[in-house]
């Protein structure tokens, strides 16, 4: 039998943290539908801030790193991560972070034509559909989360377990920093974004849990 992956909801600090999250995120994306002089104002000084830093090779750089952040190389990344998992046996877990990377794409798609922001003038790399949020972002931080969430407790080794961690936010950061320095994306995209992915990690994984335990779904042979 497979163990218990599920987040401890009875921590009241991580119940906190979903619930900000996603008041962040909307408050943010209501910001922006509204196209507020605050939250704009805040996304130029970025760009003016990268804007130092702008070299040849630093754009090679962040190219690089955009591309591999890509929302099409994550869930290329997230069926090799599924793939593995199940064949450790671990066929719920694979299921669950399979269905959480699909749906969490799917919703910021939906969201992106919602709010339909146009990206920034003045691309480095061109890049085309809509702004807000940054779907580079989302599924590299979603991905990043459910590693940390739900693979890394079950590490054995703290070394190795901590520089995953670092290494995964290191990851998640310098994607982040790409989606700006090229300028496919405000400072806010991603920022949103993030936080999105935070809300949304935590409530599909409640939601997850209680379909599966309320209806006893045993698909998999209760593995």
């Amino acid at each position: 039998m497979e163990k218990s992956y599920k987040l401890n909801y009875k921590n009241t600090l991580w119940i906190i943290i979903t619930i900000i999250s996603i008041g962040l995120f909307i408050g943010m994306m209501l910001a922006v539908m509204q196209d507020r002089n605050n939250i704009n104002s805040y996304d130029l000084v970025a760009f003016r801030i990268f804007k130092g830093f702008i070299t040849s090779t630093n754009t090679s750089f962040f190219s690089v790193v955009s591309f591999f952040g890509s929302p099409e190389i994550t869930f290329s990344l997230v069926i090799i991560v599924c793939v593995l998992l199940w064949f450790e046996n671990k066929k719920w877990l694979a299921f669950k972070i399979f269905l959480l990377q699909f749906s969490g794409d799917m919703l910021v798609y939906m969201i992106k034509n919602i709010v339909r922001r146009p990206r920034p003038g003045g691309q480095i790399i061109i890049d085309t559909g809509f702004s807000f949020p940054s779907g580079h972002m989302f599924s590299t931080s979603l991905l990043g989360l459910a590693i940390v969430i739900l693979l890394l407790p079950v590490m054995k080794s703290n070394k190795k377990k901590f520089l995953s961690y670092i290494l995964i936010f290191i990851w998640m950061a310098l994607v982040g920093i790409s989606r700006v320095y090229l300028k496919d994306h405000y400072f806010s995209d991603v920022l949103a974004s993030l936080f999105l992915s935070i809300g949304y990690i935590g409530i599909f994984d409640f939601m997850f849990n209680c379909i599966r335990n309320k209806f006893k779904i045993n698909v998999f042979g209760g593995i």
